[in-house]
């Protein structure tokens, strides 16, 4: 309509029946004028997009004479003065008027039409209201329907998943069926005549059930006018007059008083002509007002009696014989309890009095509700296990052939099946059941007389009698069914083929897929879909009365032989659109084999994409599960049995008991519970007949290839059948394989901020304690709330809180492995200490274990140090020791490495330099390593730690050997070996015995040895005393020994040599031990590095490949250096070298200043040697001069 929204608002709608829904709508402005354009107004609305339903019009042509007599012109009756039509088509609502607007629009203007209708004036024009009376054909407000759009699918696909679904949901449902089944045995009884009086099985705690009246007035109007249109009412009448003469209903008087709740339910007639009953009632146990429930939601369906058709079918084709029957009015035949009876009534006409309606109500089982089949089927078991003693096999033999009302079994002999019908219908009639509609096979003495082509139904196929074979029920197919393609339409035509055994599953492959595509494209139910699906779905339709043609024999044993071998076959297979299982008997005698199919399944690929190989694995988990079920239902236990797959891939699985992924372990798991891994083979895709079914075909195809007979290699001896090794695709079978993952939860205890703001332990302790009473307070009641000062419990409480949150951030495994510890009853970890037996207080035998470098720790030792009054280390140790255990490491972290050049601890200090110490240092004070290096080619460097080490590396090598530790025992062992390294002697060895011991390291890191431990009952002020003297006494003599017995015999030792005259610029030959002299390379000195004596003891040089550190001891100068400005001195004659100097060299007086090297120049100028040789540059010096 193009209008403006002037704003938005959110109401709540107010529903009939106290419903309350909020919705947010724009709001408009709106003019509104009359017919005749003489009035307007404006009001403020609100969008929606549908108002109400067609509201019923005025359609009683008296009362619309009497509006034209009267002048009254309504707009949807009279459309002039002269014309007065009725619209058959009603209209929409397209605005409703609020009582806030329609007072202001009323003239007060009022005329009386009938007793129920009343006519008012408006501005607007006139407008009825009141009740009209209802003509025949307004079935608006006479009939209502409930139509289900959105049908539960899962129920519609359960015949494909019957014995191959998971066991889970068979257990869950079983515990279910179980409740149901005590509760009728208890409440079941047997009156006098021998009937079973049962009860309604109530769901606990159902809804309250509405009494359904309305519902039922307004259906059995429908019903009288359909009967009548047929001319059945009176038949149908009769059939109700029938059931009240043989008790099944029973009148009641509408004047007695209801004591209890009851229900009534509609009924509708249902006509069969080729039936002795031409019209029978169906009672309608959905029924149900809106937002009210129905009787057959309040009550227990009991077991899913669907899933006995594929045992039932088994059993049925097993025999020679086969044989079926029904029981007359099964559901009638069971009684109802009295207080039961009044929630099944009725309403119909009283042939006797016109007009009148009459209350019925059931006395017997109701078809119709939901329950009834289960208590046919629970009342048929009671009774069979009471069966007398010499008709127990057959009742054994009927408690395994019932499908609701129909007996469907198969014997292999006359003389079994003359003995089963007759004792089936004298054990059943004891209990008002009467089995009839017996059929079965042609027996050899009847074939000629029954050659005649009858198909009888037997559980929703059709049994040929004469030539005993089952084929489709067809017949619903045939029909047009007119319209477009929709999902609808595709899903109802495939599941009018209903197929128990599955014979016919590769040709319902084809819509299944289908629909699923339908379902990734989003389209509902009713939208017609795209051309490419339709021309697929009508390909696929037209091709179906070629099962017509579709004939498998009845009997699986038809053409066995007495003296056959059995074997049963299972075939498994996957597509990416589907994996099937199909099932043979096999049986070899000397003269024939044959295999006839028992059981097929296939099930369309999940939406969510899974791989081949995981497909085939599903395949063969519900073959194990369909072969497992067939098996048991058939007696062929003790038969072998073969499973057979073309997946090699799946077979590496299931043979393997490995630690699979879950999806892959679960189906494995499964498969090798209900299968023994030895019976599964490999087979190729070519000879499998299950590809039919995970791959589907149409009809035509499935009736040619007859692969319910199975494969032809399986008719031959056992040696000729295809063998094959599997070998699969590793890559695809190790992918499936666990995971194994370490999960590692960090979880970091963050400290409470006001632990780093309180200075003190002691205040901190009491924060905590008044944080403690505060929350304790806030969950008591206020007379219960604890005040005034903080009492001792308290105190200590808050203390162990504090130092439970220090040891979970701080104590570690690595610090409590030489610790014995536990957790105390308040979950402080605490030391078992060498007294634990002794008797004295627990703290002191077992302290709190505490870590050494926490800040809440150095609060706790510096108020325990000003408690004791700056008393010294000892002291305060001491007093801590008595509640404390505190964790000190035997080596601190180092702030200095000294090593050589080795390259795994040039890499480690790399790592090391690649750390962000200032981000650390922010949060910890831990400060950064500095790691110094040797310099290259210089092993004498750091001798003092070098001969330690070497030390050290020939005990190891002597107490070791080759022997291969942990790393605990390793540390156990170095700690024995410093030991043995620190107790070495400092000084001389004397002989004599009366000499003072030789000074060890071990007497500076460690106290004064003692042995023992002295009583304390002994001690006392003045020995303590005595005692710390003597301590102090021995340290000032271990002090001064190690002055004069140690540093003073020190000395320096220095080789006499001569100062190094290299200087910066200098070019050096570097040597290398390693390399010929000839092929030392060149350097150029660029920088010294001085030793503590100011002597060069290091420098820097610059080489062609780059810059590197040497000493000095691996550098040889050149004879002339570069730095050398001045002439070379002649050598003096005294010198014996001097001889060697050619006449007309050069003197120092005469000789030029030393020129740069040039690596141009060939000769330096005509400049010698001191040794009078003719200079010239190394072409080594080309790379740095």
């Amino acid at each position: 309509m193009k209008l403006k929204c002037v704003g938005e608002q959110t109401v709540t709608h107010g529903l009939f029946g106290g419903l309350k829904r909020r919705e947010n709508h724009k709001k408009y402005s709106i003019e509104l004028r009359n017919t005749e354009n003489n009035f307007s107004c404006n009001v403020e609305v609100m969008d929606q997009n549908k108002i109400c339903t067609s509201l019923p019009k005025l359609k009683d042509p008296k009362n619309i004479e009497e509006l034209k007599q009267l002048g009254i012109f309504a707009s949807d009756i009279c459309l002039n003065e002269n014309l007065c039509l009725y619209e058959n088509d009603p209209k929409e609502i397209h605005i409703l008027l609020g009582a806030d607007t329609a007072a202001r629009l009323f003239t007060g203007e009022i005329k009386n039409l009938s007793p129920d209708l009343i006519a008012m004036n408006t501005k607007l024009g006139w407008t009825v209201i009141g009740r009209s009376r209802i003509t025949e054909n307004d079935s608006s407000s006479t009939l209502m329907s409930l139509l289900v759009n959105d049908v539960n699918i899962s129920d519609l696909w359960r015949l494909d998943t019957l014995n191959i679904n998971d066991p889970a949901e068979n257990q869950s449902r079983k515990e279910l069926e179980e409740a149901a089944k005590e509760h009728f045995e208890r409440s079941v009884k047997r009156d006098n005549e021998g009937r079973y009086i049962v009860s309604l099985p109530w769901i606990h705690d159902h809804p309250p059930l509405p009494d359904g009246r309305k519902i039922a007035e307004r259906r059995l109007n429908s019903c009288i006018k359909a009967l009548e249109r047929a001319e059945k009412l009176v038949d149908y009448d009769d059939v109700f007059q029938d059931w009240q003469k043989e008790g099944i209903i029973e009148e009641v008087d509408p004047m007695q008083e209801i004591k209890q709740g009851q229900h009534f339910l509609p009924h509708h007639p249902v006509f069969k002509e080729n039936s002795t009953t031409k019209v029978r009632p169906v009672f309608d146990g959905s029924a149900k007002e809106r937002n009210t429930p129905s009787i057959n939601d309040c009550l227990e369906k009991g077991p899913n009696l669907v899933e006995l058709i594929p045992s039932l079918m088994n059993r049925f084709r097993v025999g020679k014989y086969g044989v079926i029957a029904d029981i007359k009015k099964a559901f009638l035949q069971i009684g109802l309890q009295e207080r039961d009876r009044p929630y099944l009534r009725f309403l119909w006409k009283d042939r006797g009095r016109e007009g009148n309606i009459k209350i019925l109500q059931h006395k017997r089982v109701v078809f119709g509700i939901s329950s009834s089949p289960f208590l046919l089927g629970a009342t048929l078991e009671l009774h069979l296990k009471n069966a007398p003693d010499h008709l127990k096999e057959t009742a054994q033999q009927l408690m395994r052939s019932f499908y609701v009302d129909n007996c469907v079994f198969s014997v292999n002999t006359k003389k079994e099946l003359a003995r089963f019908i007759s004792e089936s219908q004298a054990l059943l009639s004891t209990a008002k059941f009467e089995l009839r509609g017996w059929e079965h096979s042609p027996t050899e003495d009847k074939i000629e007389e029954r050659q005649e082509d009858r198909k009888v139904p037997v559980l929703g196929l059709l049994w040929n009698l004469p030539k005993d074979t089952m084929s489709l029920d067809m017949k619903g197919l045939m029909k047009e069914d007119k319209g477009p393609t929709t999902k609808r339409k595709i899903l109802s035509t495939v599941h009018r083929i209903f197929d128990p055994i599955g014979f016919s599953c590769p040709v319902t492959l084809e819509p299944k897929c289908l629909l699923q595509e339908c379902w990734k494209l989003g389209l509902s139910w009713d939208a017609e879909l795209p051309l490419l699906i339709t021309e697929r779905f009508e390909r696929w339709k037209m091709k179906l009365p070629k099962l017509n043609a579709l004939q498998i024999p009845r009997c699986v044993r038809e053409d066995f032989a007495e003296d056959s071998k059995l074997s049963i076959h299972v075939f498994c297979d996957a597509s990416q659109s589907a994996y099937a299982t199909c099932i043979f008997l096999r049986a070899e005698s000397a003269d024939n084999t044959s295999c006839q199919l028992i059981q097929a399944r296939n099930r369309v690929a999940p939406l969510k994409k899974i791989s081949i190989p995981r497909l085939e694995l599903l395949s063969c988990t519900i073959g194990a599960r369909l072969a497992k079920a067939t098996i048991s239902e058939l007696g062929l236990e003790k038969i072998p049995i073969f499973y057979w797959s073309d997946s090699m891939n799946a077979l590496y699985w299931i043979k393997r008991n490995e630690n699979w992924a879950t999806f892959v372990y679960n189906r494995v798991l499964e498969i090798r519970k209900l299968t023994n891994p030895e019976d599964w083979r490999h087979i190729s895709g070519t000879l499998n007949p299950a590809d039919l079914p995970s791959r589907g075909s149409n009809a035509e195809e499935l009736v040619k290839s007859l692969w319910w007979e199975g494969p032809n290699w399986l008719r031959r001896p056992i040696k000729d059948w295809p063998v094959s090794e599997t070998i699969p695709d590793f890559d695809v079978v190790n992918s499936e394989k666990r995971k194994t993952i370490v999960s590692v939860t960090n979880t970091t205890t963050e400290q409470l901020e006001y632990f780093s703001k309180v200075s003190s332990f002691r205040k901190m302790t009491r924060i905590t304690a008044w944080i403690f009473r505060f929350y304790k307070n806030a969950k008591t009641q206020k007379k219960e709330r604890k005040g005034g000062t903080l009492d001792l419990e308290e105190v200590e409480a808050a203390e162990k809180f504090i130092l439970k949150q220090v040891q979970s951030q701080c104590v570690s495994g690595n610090e409590k492995l030489n610790l014995q510890t536990f957790l105390d009853s308040d979950d402080l970890l605490r030391v078992k200490t060498k007294i634990s037996q002794r008797s004295d207080i627990p703290t002191f035998r077992f302290p709190i274990l505490l870590p050494s470098k926490h800040a809440v720790i150095g609060k706790l030792i510096f108020e325990k140090h000003v408690e004791l009054s700056h008393a010294g280390i000892q002291i305060l140790m001491s007093s801590l020791r008595e509640n404390y255990w505190i964790l000190k490491s035997r080596r601190g972290r180092p702030a200095t490495i000294y090593s050589d050049n080795g390259t795994n601890l040039v890499g480690t200090s790399n790592e090391l330099k690649s750390v962000d110490w200032g981000k650390i240092q922010e949060y910890a004070s831990v400060k950064k390593i500095q790691w110094k290096f040797n310099p290259p080619s210089a092993p004498w460097w750091g001798g003092f730690w070098e001969r330690l080490i070497g030390m050290l590396k020939s005990i190891l090598r002597k107490v070791l050997g080759k022997a291969s530790l942990q790393f605990e025992e390793l540390c156990t062992v170095l700690c024995d070996a410093e030991g043995i390294i620190n107790s070495r002697p400092l000084t001389y060895l004397s002989e004599d015995n009366e000499d003072l011991v030789a000074l060890t390291p071990a007497m500076f890191l460690q106290d004064v040895k003692e042995i023992g431990v002295p009583d304390i009952d002994q001690i006392d002020a003045k020995r303590m005393n005595k005692r710390f003297f003597y301590r102090q006494k021995l340290c000032q003599d271990l002090r001064k020994r190690f002055r004069i017995e140690y540093l003073g015999h020190l000395r320096e030792f220095s080789k006499i040599c001569n100062e190094s005259k290299i200087k910066e610029g200098d070019i050096v030959l570097i040597g290398d031990s390693n390399v010929k002299r000839i092929n030392w390379p060149l350097g150029r000195v660029i920088k010294l590095y001085l030793g503590k004596d100011k002597k060069v003891r290091l420098v820097e040089i610059q080489t062609k490949s780059g810059s590197f550190l040497r000493p000095i001891q691996r550098l040889f100068p050149l004879e002339i250096s570069q730095s050398e400005k001045s002439a070379v001195p002649r050598p003096p004659k005294s010198d014996p070298l001097s001889t060697m100097i050619p006449d007309g060299a050069p003197t120092s007086s005469d000789s030029p200043a030393v020129p740069d090297v040039n690596p141009n120049v060939n000769v330096c100028s005509g400049r010698r040697s001191r040794y009078g040789r003719l200079l010239k540059p190394s072409a080594l010096l080309d790379s740095f001069i």
